[in-house]
């Protein structure tokens, strides 16, 4: 079909170059007994593959319920508590802070929100060396994508809305809550309307700690969840950013805690890696064992008796070659 398939933007087939496709063609009670073989057959494959998904899924949520308790209980289990004020978050460590992001940051402006609409009118297209950004970075984390750009007079005049190493940036709108911090950026640039910028006082947090607790937490994400069930409208502001909750373990802490989380992420990382390389090559499997039972390299002609036989022994696979009695090319 495609070598035979033709059309540029729409790929297509014609229905001569369909009556005419070459297939081989067994005897009627050898194609009902490959057919049997595979029923029985993919249907153990597919059995294993979704029990590796299953363990994967069970990896992912196991991973991110230790870095959840890891950023809300800390790493000593005999550490004193205390209640965080938050109902459903319960208590944690008694020597940690509980404090609203409004009082992390590091001025007035450590949360900003982008510019708004109308004065990101009329952007160049070309290279200025000034860029604006926005939820397509934020969400994949590449800051290269993207083609808008402002002039060095306009940057001058938006410069409050800069943002730069070591900022976080959310997504205001659509995919709310999306949160990344800035390691690197190609090219000086501000934020877009749809862009929340968040820069904290490094003598109180992390940037990279608010970014995991932003990210990977949970308890942040519910309280983001709960002010859109809120909103009128679909969507997340300053005020809503500056009062989100945050449990604050000293800087020594949280550079442990980021090194544990680091740790947590290789090590479940291998294990969900390890399940992925086994589905593909189930999945190869698979597609390989189709293959061979329709192409006549397994023999299944007896297969319809040993299914009723008290030895049902694995089928093995012959050395490549076409049954006998079947036709090499037929056209359909």
């Amino acid at each position: 079909m495609e070598t035979q398939a033709y059309g540029g933007t729409k790929i297509q087939l014609g229905l001569d170059d369909v009556a005419n496709l070459v297939t081989t063609v067994p005897p009627i009670p050898e194609q009902t007994a490959i057919a049997a073989f595979l029923d029985r057959e993919t249907g153990k494959i597919d059995a294993l593959v979704a029990e590796q998904e299953k363990l994967i899924a069970l990896l992912k949520e196991k991973r991110q319920a230790v870095i959840s308790h890891a950023v809300t209980k800390g790493l000593n289990p005999n550490a004193p508590m205390k209640p965080s004020g938050i109902e459903w978050l319960g208590d944690v460590p008694a020597h940690w802070s509980v404090k609203r992001l409004k009082f992390i940051v590091g001025d007035d402006a450590g949360v900003q929100m982008g510019p708004f609409g109308g004065m990101l009118l009329e952007l160049d297209s070309s290279e200025t060396g000034y860029k604006v950004y926005g939820q397509e970075n934020t969400i994949s984390g590449d800051f290269s994508l993207g083609s808008r750009w402002i002039d060095a007079a306009r940057f001058a005049d938006l410069e409050r809305y800069e943002i730069t190493t070591g900022d976080i940036v959310l997504t205001r709108k659509g995919s709310l809550g999306n949160a990344r911090l800035i390691s690197q950026l190609p090219h000086r640039g501000i934020a877009d309307s749809d862009t929340i910028r968040v820069r904290v006082n490094p003598k109180l947090m992390s940037s990279a700690f608010l970014a995991l607790l932003m990210h990977r937490s949970g308890y942040i994400a519910e309280q983001l969840a709960l002010a859109k069930r809120g909103a009128i409208l679909a969507g997340i502001n300053t005020e809503t950013v500056s009062g989100l909750t945050a449990i604050v373990p000293d800087i020594a802490e949280q550079e442990q805690l980021l090194v544990h989380v680091a740790e947590l992420d290789q090590c479940y990382g291998d294990l969900i890696r390890e399940a992925e390389n086994t589905v593909a090559l189930l999945r190869e499997r698979r597609s390989a064992l189709i293959s061979a039972a329709v192409t006549g390299q397994i023999d299944v002609r007896d297969f319809a008796a040993r299914l009723t036989s008290a030895d049902d022994e694995e089928t093995p696979f012959n050395p490549p070659r076409l049954r006998d009695g079947w036709l090499r090319e037929t056209a359909i």
